[in-house]
């Protein structure tokens, strides 16, 4: 019994992780002139996939109770990767609105036809336009 708890907490450490290192892909972003960033993308890319084969190769198993655990990990993972994203999100406000660029959730745009007001407001769009 103490073996399978010692799984389902490696299943569930190892779907946290899986979420965290995919997202940590997406932070290390290319820029031009610095290629030696391929590498760690690369690298961490390499762990991901593993991580990925083993959970795999868990769930195939078939043993509904791991199944289980391994969709909670990667639940308890995306939890965690939406809750870091959250937290950026809201920081990156905070500094447009510490910068004036925002002013209560209202974007300031140039106002090309009225001289006399420089800016006019517009609605910030938490969504993109559309999906079809």
């Amino acid at each position: 019994m103490a073996s399978f708890a010692l799984a389902y907490f490696f299943l569930i450490v190892l779907g946290i992780a899986e979420r965290l290192l995919s997202l940590s892909i997406d932070l290390i972003q290319d820029k031009p002139g610095q290629p030696w960033r391929i590498f760690p993308r690369a690298c961490i890319y390499f762990v991901v996939t593993l991580f990925r084969y083993v959970l795999m190769i868990a769930i195939m198993n078939v043993y509904i109770p791991m199944f289980c655990v391994i969709c909670l990990g990667l639940t308890l993972g995306q939890i965690s990767v939406e809750g870091i994203r959250y937290r950026a999100m809201m920081r990156r406000l905070k500094h447009q609105i510490g910068q004036g660029s925002i002013i209560d959730g209202f974007t300031q745009i140039k106002n090309p036809v009225e001289e006399s007001t420089p800016f006019s407001v517009v609605p910030m769009s938490h969504t993109k336009d559309g999906c079809c």
